[in-house]
């Protein structure tokens, strides 16, 4: 089984079938979303289906690079945090 709760790849999440299957953490994944969008700027959004191993995702873009992969899952979602060499370092630090 896929990570992902949306494993068709004919069909890209609709936001009702997200709100669906994300239940009660609907709510968190709306809020992530606004505050990546407030930290960061504006970002993108982009479902991207990576095979039937792994199903739908969306991935949160800043321009040209990915900040955040978001997975939905039955009630959840996995959150993937994309850092660059510089963040990384500093986040050592």
């Amino acid at each position: 089984m896929a990570p992902s709760v949306f494993d068709d790849k004919a069909k890209a999440p609709a936001a009702t079938d997200l709100k669906k299957e994300l239940g009660g953490s609907a709510g968190l994944w709306i809020r992530l979303i606004a505050q990546v969008t407030t930290g960061v700027g504006p970002v993108s959004e982009e479902w991207n289906f990576a095979g039937a191993k792994h199903g739908w995702s969306m991935r949160l873009r800043d321009k040209e690079r990915v900040v955040l992969y978001m997975t939905p899952q039955d009630g959840c979602f996995l959150v993937g945090v994309v850092l660059g060499e510089k963040a990384v370092k500093r986040a050592r630090e």
